[in-house]
């Protein structure tokens, strides 16, 4: 069993180096150098003369190893993790919100740090937030080999912070009672990320997300129930199956669409009086927007 460290680690085990390695996503001879130059080494001893991290140790060990990743050089980022308080250390150099900050707190399943990194401001633009931040790191991750423990996957880790911050954003947003927007997937596709995004990117619409099996009647069906404002589709494959589209084209030609889809799939995408197909998000967020602006005026 293992001991453990000083008053205020008591709840915590010590940790040896390739525990701390593991957690911090780096390879045990860095920490190795970190402790021979900058003395960020571990601080408790075991039986046989073993060296063992604290808990203290190794948020030391996590301020540095966020610091080294927003740029600061490591000789700086040493003095602040050994000199500050853990909590108030990134505060203090600035270190900004980047996408390889995102994988490393996705790769260590860092659940606090990823919440603080992908929280999403009250004056932050939402499409920016995705664009520049969240896609790009889930890319870097996508490009990446991981070997994740039993019971963590780093993407998911990032696809429940960004539910999470998305929810926190909604929060505080007063919704229309006009209708709904609803929001889906093409069938046999798994529900886009990106379509949580979208309905907070627009703000003040009762957003619905459709999963589940869904037949074309059952997608007419849905829309007359819920006097949906707008649909929006989102494929991320190419040759998506766009039978619901088509199927409200036919049964409901006065109701607005909006598809996303890969570029190669533009022809295919059904064409009617309201439906508009979309290159990007932002473009699909400005055009959804727009029309639900002129069916307010028009109200």
């Amino acid at each position: 069993m293992a001991s453990h460290g000083r008053a205020g680690d008591r709840e915590q085990p010590l940790l040896a180096v390739a525990a701390v390695a593991r957690r911090l996503g780096v390879a045990p001879a860095t920490l190795r150098t970190w402790d021979r130059r900058y003395g960020l080494g571990p601080s408790e001893h075991t039986a046989g003369a073993h060296r063992r991290y604290t808990g203290a140790d190794v948020e030391r060990l996590m301020v540095m190893r966020r610091l080294t990743l927003a740029g600061v050089a490591p000789a700086d980022a040493a003095r602040v993790a050994l000199d500050t308080d853990p909590a108030a250390a990134e505060e203090l150099v600035g270190v900004s919100r980047t996408p390889a900050a995102v994988v490393e707190a996705a790769l260590a399943a860092d659940g606090p740090r990823l919440d603080s990194l992908l929280r999403i401001a009250d004056d932050q633009d939402v499409i920016a937030w995705w664009t520049d931040l969240v896609a790009p790191a889930r890319d870097q991750l996508a490009r990446r080999t991981v070997l994740d423990r039993p019971g963590q996957e780093a993407d998911l880790v990032v696809q429940m912070g960004v539910c999470a911050a998305v929810r926190d954003r909604m929060a505080s947003v007063v919704v229309q009672p006009a209708g709904v927007v609803l929001l889906l997937a093409p069938p046999g596709e798994a529900r886009p990320l990106v379509l949580h995004v979208v309905a907070a990117a627009v703000g003040g619409v009762d957003a619905r997300m459709v999963s589940g099996p869904m037949s074309a009647r059952h997608m007419v069906e849905l829309v007359m129930m819920t006097r949906a404002r707008a649909v929006v589709t989102v494929a991320d494959r190419c040759a998506a199956d766009m039978s619901l589209v088509e199927a409200l084209v036919a049964e409901r030609p006065d109701l607005s669409q909006f598809v996303l889809v890969p570029t190669e799939d533009f022809g295919r995408v059904p064409t009617g009086p309201l439906v508009q197909r979309a290159r990007s998000v932002a473009g699909l967020v400005h055009e959804l927007r727009a029309a639900l602006a002129a069916q307010d005026e028009g109200a």
